[in-house]
């Protein structure tokens, strides 16, 4: 290795540990101070009304909006779990932190995107399989298959 090459080895190093000492602490902490103020907002113009509703065969976004918020909680509660006084010694150890707060903010998104599961119960008693299930009332099912098919 030159001398140039060793010079430059040594620079990155320095840079690498400067980076991992002064500079996680203050980017983990500013992650969470945006972490606590994600809120929904509503730009209020003059004039214009705004109605919502929640639909009862619907409820179950609630739930979702619910788990966001949990799993927003839990990337806080990653950051926080962070000693201030902690020196990072390598890159891994920032990876594996960076890879469970983003876990969550990955959960927490999927959560708001993706819709949860409705149980079978649900979806039984929904407007959709309820007119469904009406238009099919006298149907009855019996042992015999019907003549119209051809099979007596």
């Amino acid at each position: 290795m030159s001398d140039n090459e060793k010079e430059e080895a040594r620079n990155l190093q320095m840079e690498f540990e400067w980076v991992l000492h002064d500079e996680i602490h203050p980017c983990l902490q500013q992650l969470r101070s945006i972490l606590t103020e994600v809120t929904f907002k509503v730009q209020r113009q003059q004039n214009v009304s705004m109605r919502t509703s929640i639909q009862n065969d619907h409820p179950w976004k609630l739930q979702q909006i619910q788990d966001a918020a949990n799993h927003l909680q839990q990337a806080i509660a990653h950051i926080d779990n962070v000693d201030r006084n902690y020196l990072f010694k390598t890159s891994e150890e920032v990876l594996h932190i960076l890879a469970n707060i983003l876990g969550c903010l990955q959960r927490s998104r999927s959560s708001l995107i993706v819709p949860k599961k409705k149980t079978i119960d649900d979806l039984m008693k929904s407007r959709n399989m309820i007119s469904v299930f009406s238009q099919y009332k006298d149907f009855t099912v019996g042992s015999r298959v019907p003549s119209v098919m051809g099979l007596n």
